[in-house]
């Protein structure tokens, strides 16, 4: 390439790169739920008590628009906002059905017919791009979404496959997809292994929003795992967390053996989500976590550990997960942050009495993939705030 058209080449990146992080900054942290069911006032005002503030339908954008009208204008009404899947015409480019110009132009006119819309709140242009969806062909899906409608922004999905970091540069918003409960009994599914995809997909983009694929498959994650499932995204910076996918989880799973109740969306996520909610407003900005330097960030490390601080105006906030299916007795190090200092079990945490930072080290028992969220009791000292 010629000098001078690598400069501008470099010039447009960085144009739409600053368009894009001011677009994702609006958001305000969404939590949603795919396949979000009839747009009827009854089942997304219940999608709404349940804690989901982002709804998604596949291939929406696509549907007859008087449909799509519906679903937009009672999703506004039941104050939730649609993360609006306009994947359809690149899929049919994909499989040769349409052109690429083709495609260009009719994800253009989807993006202007609904970008004015209230309920809109960013776009979904691909649902897990493979070798046969080049990220050169899919940049530029994300160039005229851009030029249509800079302010909002767009997003893929994207699964933990062989060169997934080609696409990581298609979108303004990431958003990795992984199963984190598959069929064996607890404590014996590998959590990890999703937050290792995590990691390794915050490492490369700038703004996430995790797909948890756990409502309905291949079996619905009990209590401490879906806490684990929350609370381990916060770790990753994100900007956001979905699921997947609420018509599923109303159903019977696909295996015999899942461990499923009939009120489970009821008894068991809605209140972990709602604690959820409360401590991401309580820590917010969530990108702005602090680790203890003597803790290693290594998922392989010997003590397998997930903790981060968040700083607030006179105490910390402190989230620690046993990043490991057995349990054991850790010794955690809190320096710089914190050197003496007693803590106050947040959220539904286990209360363990008498639990104090002694010199730095906090000592306990965990139970296997527990988590804790606590908040220090003593004020930060002028000393704390300086560090």
């Amino acid at each position: 390439m010629h000098h001078s058209l690598k400069i501008i080449a470099f010039t447009v990146a960085l144009v739409f790169f600053s368009i894009g992080a001011k677009a994702v900054n609006k958001l305000d942290f969404p939590i949603g739920i795919y396949c979000a069911g009839e747009p009827t006032e009854e089942n997304f005002k219940y999608v709404k008590s349940l804690g989901f503030d982002y709804i998604h339908r596949y291939s929406l954008a696509a549907k007859d628009e008087k449909e799509v009208q519906i679903y937009m204008d009672m999703a506004h009404k039941c104050n939730l906002k649609v993360m609006l899947d306009i994947s359809t015409p690149v899929r049919l480019m994909k499989y040769k059905r349409i052109t690429e110009a083709e495609a260009l132009a009719q994800i253009g006119k989807m993006v202007e017919r609904w970008k004015n819309h209230p309920a809109l709140g960013f776009w979904y242009f691909y649902d897990e791009p493979d070798l046969l969806m080049s990220p050169e062909v899919l940049i530029k899906f994300h160039k005229i979404i851009k030029q249509k409608t800079p302010d909002i922004p767009d997003s893929i999905a994207l699964n933990w496959q062989k060169g997934w970091d080609r696409w990581t540069k298609c979108a303004d918003i990431i958003m990795p997809d992984h199963y984190p409960v598959n069929k064996e009994s607890f404590p014996k599914s590998m959590l990890n292994l999703q937050v290792e995809y995590f990691e390794k997909v915050e490492q490369k983009c700038q703004y996430t929003i995790p797909i948890v694929q756990c409502f309905g498959y291949p079996k619905s994650p009990n209590a401490t795992e879906m806490r684990y499932i929350m609370y381990s995204t916060l770790m990753q910076n994100p900007r956001g967390l979905f699921f997947w996918a609420y018509w599923y989880a109303r159903e019977e799973p696909l295996t015999e053996d899942a461990d499923f109740h009939p009120d489970y969306l009821e008894k068991t996520v809605k209140p972990i989500l709602t604690d959820f909610k409360r401590c991401v407003e309580l820590i917010k900005p969530v990108d702005k976590a602090l680790y203890p330097p003597d803790l290693t960030n290594d998922l392989y490390s010997n003590n397998q550990l997930l903790v981060a601080l968040w700083k607030k105006k006179d105490r910390f906030i402190v989230i620690m997960i046993n990043n490991w299916p057995v349990e054991r007795e850790v010794s955690i190090p809190l320096k710089p942050y914190i050197n003496e200092g007693d803590l106050r079990p947040l959220f539904n945490t286990r209360d363990i009495p008498g639990l104090k930072i002694r010199k730095g080290i906090l000592t306990l028992r965990l139970a296997p993939w527990e988590t804790f969220i606590w908040e220090t009791k003593k004020k930060i000292t002028k000393k704390m705030m300086k560090k």
